[in-house]
């Protein structure tokens, strides 16, 4: 039976050579994907790539992940793989905070993540400094003698 898209109907005939796409990472790849304001990780299956050709980049606010070998024989004939598979940055990730792991069974993870924000102390008194100014008039922390007339209960403005 052949449908919309089936190897039959490009005249392939049998499908147990086709490998199933996998329509968000692609037929070369498959994998996880985790996204936040802060944080990003992409874990994706690239066994059938060396490591050295694997490339992981930022381009933009685009974390780009490329893998791609050249024409290789197998039982079937020959094969040539290319993939390129682009993902936005969260929106507060910090580009220089990207990391790449590369398992040796060919598994790769990239993540993205915003910069740490140091935590202060809980309940932190700050300390008040006392600056004298020697300005003319009273400096804050100096009690002010009263006037003589403040002393006998009468105003300025009364006398």
């Amino acid at each position: 039976m052949s449908g919309f898209g089936s190897p039959g109907d490009l005249g392939l005939g049998s499908t147990s050579f086709v490998q199933p796409h996998n329509y968000q990472f692609g037929t070369a790849t498959s994998g996880s994907f985790q996204s936040s304001d802060d944080y990003l990780s992409v874990s994706m299956d690239v066994s059938a790539f060396a490591p050295e050709d694997l490339k992981v980049s930022i381009v933009g606010n685009q974390l780009v992940v490329e893998g791609k070998h050249g024409e290789k024989s197998d039982a079937l004939g020959s094969i040539e793989r290319h993939f390129i598979r682009k993902f936005t940055l969260p929106r507060n990730a910090h580009p220089d905070l990207v990391q790449s792991n590369l398992t040796a069974d060919g598994h790769l993870t990239v993540t993205a993540s915003a910069p740490k924000i140091k935590e202060t102390s809980p309940g932190r008194t700050i300390p008040i400094k006392i600056v004298n100014t020697n300005t003319t008039g009273s400096s804050f922390g100096q009690q002010q003698q009263p006037s003589t007339s403040q002393q006998n209960g009468t105003s300025p403005a009364a006398q």
